[in-house]
């Protein structure tokens, strides 16, 4: 297994440049914190800067000042002080002690959201998430990067974009996604052109060489981290310099530059000076850079002194390294035992990270092994059994085998116990991340319902204005009817009052009968809106496909006045009641005919844009290739029609559409895939339209479709439930 470059290292420091010199901006703040009579909340926002300032020069004083801060600010109740005095020192504590660094930022980020202070916030969750990359859990980590990210886009802050997208291209290369690493990375980049922070290009291309250095890229990668190199000597960031010495080392050992690899460790060296979290790194790169020159003395040497200063560290991937390649320097100088015990330590350590491989492996070499002890004891049986002869050395014997019989199952027992053990708190893992999707999806669930809902609602209105304006003018003509009625009374003409009064009796039996039609539309809504118990009842589904076409029709009517489209509703009238649940399946229907017109609706945008550019092309331009799609001629339709076959209604919802690749289509049923824009569909629509059908009802929906032809989507439902 091929080392992998240190990431860890890569969480530099957010802000300003190291200095090797005291700076005037420090001098100030000496200054002022020395010389300053009263203690108050301006003096506290001074001893922070000043930590600040100093952080990497004199990162005990910085300490120290950050913890004096935190009882000032605690004396003076100034709780912002305190969270920013706190927030320091997490971010200090991260590579010395991560429970504390936990605490600190954790306490650091309860008063921010007090204070709803957005920016403290992202750099707690940037914290959070560097302190649990460190304590190796991914996925908590990811989830703190993925918030810090949110509330950054939420704001439009660049620096913490470039600084997010950056740590999640990282994240996704540990967890081998590299597409969406590459992704972030890139997201990174372009934000990153628009801000001027050196420190946030220096994590963009660090993050874009190790997507290199992945892909065996190594010119590639050379040349991010040489940009970050420059930069952090431009900015005299030692620790930026170490990391990236470490990184160019590593490169420089797989293209077998192992003379450049040398110079690069010796600067790292040079560097190091009261860095001494880099020391176990060093040391690594120092043993492998004498493994891959065949000296294995050096390495041992060099292994034995970075093992014992492990003894009093957290450990971390990169440096237990170390373990197997001291195995095979002291195998290749025939120190067998020793051999052995660095890969035991290095397997408990692959062990302790609940590593799923690791564990399968180490059990596949443990069998090996016992089938090869197995297979001595019975070759030494086989060779002993002609000589053995007398009545005790068979009992000997027999008790021998019995003995190794009971050490074998008690090895075999523990490694299932400790098998047993591994599964069930990756089972906890899973449980805890299955509950936080199942809350995710019943959000999403929502949001399609109230989606639904929406589409639905603006149906109905429409359907509702029309008898409502019918009675309003008739109304308004009522009125004026009245008033000639009275005005030919006075004047005696009986006859053309009677003329008038059987006008008026007209426009009465239309406001009545119109008010009735509008009654009826609220009544099918009541009764709409009550059919959701999930209770199954005998449904007539021409009468719900019909309604449903022109709700959909007048829905996507009101979102769009400019859209014109065919309809049509063919229906078998011999179709049975089925039973169904109506308010699911209408939801299915509805949503299958929105996506229809939908369809429709983009293709004819399409052919107007085409009908706007033949019109203003030369004549003589013969050999223009038209997509289908583009058909200035196109004239959209929807048709939707009912079939009884074979005890199985057929309700078919077909548009002449742009159609769908082979591609989409297999796809076009999986929960959040969407062919829509950013923002009009959630991906759930058809989705949990396909649960409805086959789970709900026990029935089937499928998709026909031809690129450039249209889309028919096909319900079946069985007729007996």
């Amino acid at each position: 297994m091929k080392p992998r470059i240190p990431m860890l290292f890569l969480l530099l420091c957010i802000c300003s440049c190291l200095l090797h010199a005291q700076t005037p901006a420090e001098d100030s703040l000496r200054t002022l914190v020395n010389r300053s009579e009263t203690q108050g909340e301006e003096y506290v926002d001074a001893v922070i800067a000043l930590a600040f300032e100093i952080r990497t020069r004199n990162e005990e004083e910085s300490i120290e000042l950050n913890k004096r801060a935190v009882l000032l600010a605690q004396d003076l109740n100034y709780p912002r002080g305190e969270a920013m005095a706190k927030l320091s020192l997490g971010f200090h504590y991260r590579s010395r002690d991560q429970d504390l660094a936990l605490t600190f930022t954790s306490d650091a980020l309860e008063t921010f959201l007090q204070l709803n202070d957005t920016v403290q916030i992202i750099t707690c969750h940037y914290n959070l998430r560097s302190v649990l990359s460190r304590k190796n859990l991914p996925v908590q980590a990811l989830e703190h990067n993925l918030e810090s990210l949110r509330l950054a886009e939420a704001i439009n802050h660049r620096h913490w974009k470039v600084l997010s997208h950056s740590a999640l291209a990282r994240a996704f290369i540990d967890l081998e996604d590299l597409e969406s690493a590459k992704h972030h990375a890139e997201e990174a980049l372009v934000q990153s052109a628009a801000t001027t922070n050196r420190n946030a290009l220096m994590h963009v291309q660090s993050a874009l060489g190790e997507i290199a250095v992945v892909n065996k890229d190594y010119d590639s990668a050379k040349h991010h981290f040489r940009i970050v190199y420059d930069n952090a000597i431009g900015q005299q960031h030692r620790v930026a310099q170490q990391v990236l010495l470490f990184q160019l080392t590593n490169v420089l050992f797989e293209t077998g530059q192992l003379d450049s690899a040398l110079l690069c460790i010796k600067k790292s060296e040079e560097l190091l000076g009261e860095i001494d979290d880099f020391i176990p790194s060093t040391l690594m790169l120092r043993t492998k850079l004498y493994y891959l020159q065949g000296n294995m003395n050096e390495v041992i040497r060099y292994g034995t002194e970075l093992t014992q200063m492990l003894e009093d560290r957290p450990a971390r991937n990169e440096w237990m390294e170390v373990y197997p390649l001291m195995g095979k320097a002291y195998a290749s100088l025939g120190q067998h035992q020793k051999a052995y015990q660095s890969s035991m330590t290095h397997q408990a350590y692959l062990d302790s990270l609940n590593n799923p491989r690791a564990i399968k492996q180490t059990a596949k070499l443990a069998l090996q092994r016992t089938l090869e002890l197995k297979q001595n004891e019975i070759n030494l049986l086989s060779e002993n059994e002609e000589l053995v002869q007398n009545q005790i050395s068979q009992q000997k014997r027999t008790l021998w085998m019995m003995m190794s019989g009971l050490g074998l199952l008690s090895v075999v027992l523990i490694l299932l116990w400790r098998n047993n053990r591994k599964r069930q708190q990756a089972n906890q893992n899973l449980s805890s991340t299955l509950a936080q999707l199942k809350s995710t999806q019943a959000q999403l669930i929502h949001s399609e319902k109230m989606a639904s809902l929406g589409e639905l609602t603006a149906g109905i209105a429409h359907e509702i204005q029309n008898p409502l304006n019918f009675v309003n003018n008739f109304s308004d003509v009522s009125s004026e009817l009245v008033n000639e009625l009275r005005t030919e009374i006075s004047n005696g003409d009986l006859a053309e009052a009677e003329a008038i009064s059987q006008d008026l009796i007209q426009n009465l039996d239309k406001i009545h009968h119109h008010g009735s039609r509008a009654s009826s539309i609220v009544q099918g809504m009541l009764a709409h809106s009550h059919t959701g118990s999930g209770e199954r009842i005998p449904t007539d589904v021409n009468k719900m496909v019909d309604e449903y076409l022109r709700l959909a029709y007048h829905g996507s009517r009101a979102k769009d006045k400019s859209f014109q489209a065919d309809f049509s509703a063919e229906l078998d009238q011999h179709l049975p009641l089925v039973p169904l649940v109506s308010q699911d399946m209408g939801r299915v229907i509805l949503n299958l005919i929105n996506n229809a017109f939908y369809a429709c609706a983009e293709r004819s945008r399409s052919a107007s844009a085409e009908r706007s550019r033949t019109k203003n092309a030369e004549e003589n331009t013969t050999a223009i290739e038209k997509s289908v799609s583009g058909d200035p001629a196109y004239k959209p339709k929807v048709t939707v029609s009912t079939e009884l076959k074979d005890a199985t209604v057929l309700i078919s919802v077909q548009d002449n559409g742009k159609g769908m690749s082979p591609d989409i289509i297999k796809k076009i049923f999986q929960p959040f895939f969407t062919t829509k824009p950013a923002g009009e569909g959630t991906g759930l629509g058809l989705s949990l339209s396909y649960d409805i059908v086959t789970k709900g009802h026990g029935g089937t929906l499928r998709v026909e479709s031809e690129k450039g032809v249209g889309t028919a989507f096909v319900v079946s439902l069985p007729v007996n439930g």
